[in-house]
């Protein structure tokens, strides 16, 4: 097995409708409060996480299909769905068990990714994942 990390998404209010995609073998979260000191007006957001092996390979492989969205280095504007779903398709074969989160607002109220069903943590949805919530 080799390098182990999570790719994440990041959004921050003061850029609405930009989202970053990276990587980092640290906690997301960790990683989120490292940008917030960076001068933002706003503190930065996790809202998804996946831990996978070889994430900069998946953060590349991503960003490479975000392409046609990518507003600069590693900023999208798209939907956060869109790129979640551009994540978990690239990184089939790195995806370490139970260890997804979406961490947006549907999801704290027990949303799964796709929002087709609202269930308590660990259930199946409809869609067939099993989502993780903080």
């Amino acid at each position: 097995m080799g390098v182990r990390g999570w790719v994440y998404i990041i959004s921050n209010e003061a850029m609405p409708g930009l989202i970053k995609v990276g990587y980092s073998t640290k906690d997301p979260v960790l990683r989120a409060d490292e940008l917030s000191h960076t001068g933002s007006p706003r503190e930065y957001v996790v809202e998804y996480d996946l831990l996978v092996t070889e994430p900069r390979d998946i953060e590349q492989k991503v960003h490479q299909s975000l392409a046609n969205v990518r507003e600069g280095k590693e900023w999208f504007r798209c939907k956060i769905s869109h790129a979640v779903e551009t994540i978990r398709s690239l990184s089939v074969n790195n995806r370490l068990p139970n260890t997804e989160y979406l961490r947006t607002p549907l999801a704290r109220k027990g949303y799964c990714i796709c929002g087709r069903e609202k269930r308590n943590y660990g259930c199946k949805c409809v869609c067939g994942r099993y989502i993780g919530f903080d």
